[in-house]
């Protein structure tokens, strides 16, 4: 089921799949069915969180605020239950960190990603960290290398 929610919300973020229908598997994921325990609403939980991750930025317009609000007070309330596991519930607070922050990742991979080669290699040609964690040549009294830094 959740790689068909991916699908609808890259759909819905192409602007193929027009907002009712976005709105329907929203709300279709956010309800509580009858005789179901919230313990086992976990996987529909997930794919709720990737739904409006991938779709939230498009759906959160003045026009739909009020659908919007609904499913974000519900979210909070699945996200506080203490009967679904922490993953989802963790999950949960991230989305609404996420439209708390406009819809801005807290960290964007690019930014933060690992360093080329080529950067860890001007790195060291401009001296490294500082010298710190690196022993230094000279020896006090025999005793071993010293370290720099703190």
């Amino acid at each position: 089921m959740l790689g068909n929610i991916k699908f609808i919300g890259e759909l819905g973020k192409l602007e193929m799949l027009h907002e009712g229908i976005l709105h329907k598997c929203i709300q279709q994921l956010l309800e509580k069915k009858k005789n179901t325990p919230v313990r086992d609403m976990a996987e529909d939980m997930e794919c709720l969180c990737k739904i409006i991750s991938t779709v939230g930025p498009r759906l959160d317009t003045p026009k739909a605020k009020a659908w919007i609000d609904q499913y974000f007070s519900r979210i909070k309330y699945y996200a506080n239950n203490e009967d679904l596991p922490s993953r989802i519930r963790f999950m949960l607070q991230d989305v609404i960190e996420l439209r708390n922050n406009e819809w801005k990742p807290r960290r964007v991979a690019t930014e933060n990603g690992p360093k080329t080669i080529n950067a860890i290699r001007q790195e060291a040609a401009n001296g490294g960290r500082g010298g710190k964690m690196f022993p230094s040549q000279n020896h006090m009294n025999g005793m071993g290398p010293q370290w720099k830094g703190g």
